[in-house]
């Protein structure tokens, strides 16, 4: 794509930890290691905005989105369950910080990317786009 004067759009998938929301887990011996996963969800922030930058004089456009809790067999799985039960204090903040009754799903992640790939949004680029029903507003 670069030189070739074409179009063309990346959409990198973060996650909320590439926005500070993994920052509770630190350090807690039951969630386990956590610093290789909030090392890489940063690394999309940076790696995002770098290629946009860089991408830029090529019409390539380059973004991020960040879900957090997506209705997927990764997140309805016995042991996440399990453990967000012997860590109330953990999961309480996070029900407490999305809107009523919403859990995100897929569909409305490929929602936000299906809005970044067209031309409706071709002066969207270098931005990272949360999918998290609230969850990061403090």
């Amino acid at each position: 794509m670069p030189g070739t004067g074409r179009d063309g759009r990346g959409v990198h998938h973060g996650a909320d930890a590439g926005c500070g929301g993994d920052r509770r887990r630190c350090g807690d011996p039951g969630a386990g290691p956590v610093t290789h996963y909030n090392a890489a969800k940063y690394g999309c922030i940076a790696l995002m905005k770098t290629l946009a930058w860089e991408l830029a004089p090529d019409n390539i456009r380059v973004n991020v989105v960040h879900p957090t809790g997506v209705n997927t067999d990764m997140s309805n799985n016995d042991w996440f369950v399990r453990w967000l039960g012997e860590h109330e204090d953990l999961a309480e903040p996070m029900r407490g910080n999305r809107m009523p009754a919403e859990v995100v799903q897929p569909e409305d992640v490929s929602k936000m990317v299906a809005f970044l790939v067209p031309d409706d949004a071709r002066y969207v680029t270098g931005v990272e786009h949360r999918v998290d029903a609230g969850f990061m507003i403090k």
